[in-house]
């Protein structure tokens, strides 16, 4: 049985980057939740950190942490995660907003 493969185009993924930079006069966030919707999340990363991509945007901190843990050094914005001290812990000692 065959299975369903997804194909990452850096080239395309760059230039449509760059476009929404442009048309939109502004910064870019890169969502990459849910393991950048399974395209992988630590691959698409560098691909856009690599274009100067300034910010990345995770449901979790510990989407946030793998991020790290993988080298990344931007900014990345987490959103979703229990509010309680180890959580923020968590999040400042990763400088992740």
């Amino acid at each position: 049985m065959k299975t369903a493969t997804a194909v990452i185009d850096s080239s395309a993924l760059i230039s449509n980057y760059n476009y929404l930079k442009k048309v939109s006069g502004t910064d870019v966030m890169a969502v990459l939740k849910a393991n950048a919707y399974g395209h992988g999340a630590i691959g698409v990363s560098r691909i856009l950190r690599g274009a100067d991509m300034e910010w990345f945007g995770v449901a979790t901190i510990g989407e946030a942490i793998n991020l790290r843990e993988a080298g990344d050094t931007g900014r990345i914005l987490a959103w979703l995660y229990r509010v309680d001290q180890e959580a923020i812990n968590l999040a400042i000692s990763n400088d992740i907003d």
